[in-house]
């Protein structure tokens, strides 16, 4: 990240400032600087988030992620090293399979070029360990990819292989695994098999 790109993000971040006002006084309803202020110290005592997204000339876009207590979302199941997880498919592009000489760079920075766009390579075991390690490309004859968009940014993710789309209901993450970032919540199955469901936001 640049400097003025990390410039901007600390700039942006003022607006949660208790105190801080654009405006030169004071009325009964606005110029207190408690507006914003109060926004985030609600979100984040819900275990929520705030984040604050600007592009010169074009505007500022404030996010509020906010978790939810018990939810059915659909879901792209997948399997990643003898386990499986669920990707929100909101943010899912598309689920496809590649052949290894389309990828391009080293096995620290893979790439592959997808729809006239080259985006970045990672393996979602990679991805979970928050560790930067050699990208282990499967010696098959295709790899499995999904493609996720976050924030306008999309990124390939290898699986080991796609299982199914379905709808799942998602409980919060125990209080003792409540640090796994990459992690927004749990499914379990019939059967009895758990599911991780991953945060995309965070995995990338």
């Amino acid at each position: 990240m640049t400097a003025v790109a990390e410039e901007k993000i600390s700039l942006a971040e003022l607006v949660f400032m208790p105190g801080l006002s654009s405006r030169e006084s004071a009325t009964d309803l606005s110029g207190r600087g408690v507006g914003m202020d109060v926004v985030h110290n609600t979100v984040t005592s819900l275990k929520g988030g705030v984040s604050v997204l600007s592009e010169d000339g074009e505007g500022t876009e404030i996010v509020l992620s906010l978790p939810m207590s018990l939810g059915i979302s659909t879901m792209l199941l997948v399997e990643s090293g003898g386990s499986t997880y669920a990707i929100p498919f909101e943010h899912v592009v598309e689920a496809m399979k590649i052949q290894p000489e389309m990828l391009h760079g080293s096995r620290d920075d893979l790439m592959f070029s997808y729809r006239g766009q080259v985006i970045a390579l990672e393996s979602l075991s990679n991805l979970l360990s928050g560790v930067r390690l050699n990208n282990k490309i499967p010696a098959a004859v295709e790899i499995s990819v999904v493609v996720i968009e976050v924030r306008g940014r999309r990124v390939g993710i290898m699986v080991d292989c796609f299982v199914r789309i379905m709808e799942l209901a998602i409980k919060p993450m125990p209080s003792s695994l409540a640090a796994a970032d990459a992690v927004s919540g749990v499914s379990i199955m019939g059967d009895g098999k758990l599911i991780l469901a991953l945060n995309t936001e965070k995995l990338i």
